[in-house]
């Protein structure tokens, strides 16, 4: 690599996650306001474990602080609330850069599909390595939460599809539910591949079902009803396999009476 990088792992960790850390978390995840307790000491515990786990890497001169592995840790562990730990923890790290990088040279932009111009990628995963993320284009993406757009999703995306070793769009799934997800992910491709996939899902869903996979997480973390009211086969497989209804639980809080929370809405 061709800058600098300075490396951390095994820093202290403490045993549960101090008052301004989980304040964080909460201005950081609107989704908090809709989890239930044990939901929110699961990503508590997941987001220590993140941290500890990772190799952190700092690139660029950006300083690597509390407040960025926690607010990378704690989307991280959003993602695998309902997944078994070793979905996200055997991610061989992250490697955070201040702002978007430029790619030169020949590099691999799908599988099989070479590329030779100068590109500016936010973010980068692969199997090989640890997981780059532009620090400016995170924080761009939490100010602008409901847009379905958030680079943490979206790269760890691709390291759960790469779990089974093959960049497909599908990570390892429950058989029962291979048929209804081929089915409804084959469809909604089709659709983003054609610039029909709506406001959830953009021209880019419809590069490759590797891209696919990522950009419909994205939606279904960041705009669900979105997501549900476009896509419904392909929401209902996501809620199956990432174990959470988000729709459902926005709307049961939207149907309390209102209170004043710390976060923003997931989706307006």
């Amino acid at each position: 690599m061709g800058w600098i990088t300075r490396r951390l792992r095994g820093a202290h960790v403490p045993a549960s996650m101090p008052a301004d850390w989980r304040e964080l978390v909460v201005d950081v995840l609107p989704h908090w306001d809709v989890l239930d307790d044990a939901e929110r000491e699961r990503l508590e515990s997941l987001t220590l474990a993140v941290i500890a786990a990772f190799r952190w890497e700092a690139a660029a001169g950006i300083e690597l602080d509390d407040e960025i592995r926690v607010v990378i840790a704690a989307h991280v562990a959003l993602l695998g609330l309902h997944l078994p730990d070793e979905a996200v923890l055997s991610a061989r790290g992250v490697l955070v850069h201040p702002e978007d990088l430029m790619l030169r040279g020949e590099y691999e932009f799908v599988d099989g599909i070479m590329n030779d111009a100068d590109t500016w990628v936010s973010g980068l995963a692969d199997d090989h390595g640890p997981i780059m993320i532009s620090w400016d284009a995170l924080v761009d993406d939490i100010e602008h939460v409901g847009d379905g757009r958030n680079l943490v999703f979206h790269e760890f995306a691709h390291h759960l599809d790469l779990l089974d070793g093959v960049a497909d769009g599908t990570p390892p799934i429950d058989p029962a539910l291979h048929d209804r997800w081929v089915d409804a992910c084959t469809a909604a491709y089709e659709l983003a591949g054609a610039g029909d996939g709506g406001d959830s899902l953009d021209s880019y869903a419809g590069v490759n079902p590797t891209e696919f996979f990522a950009v419909s997480t994205e939606a279904f973390f960041d705009a669900p009803d979105a997501l549900r009211d476009e896509h419904p086969a392909l929401y209902e497989v996501f809620v199956d396999y990432y174990g959470i209804d988000w729709s459902a639980r926005l709307d049961a809080l939207a149907s309390q009476p209102e209170t004043s929370g710390p976060g923003d809405t997931i989706q307006s």
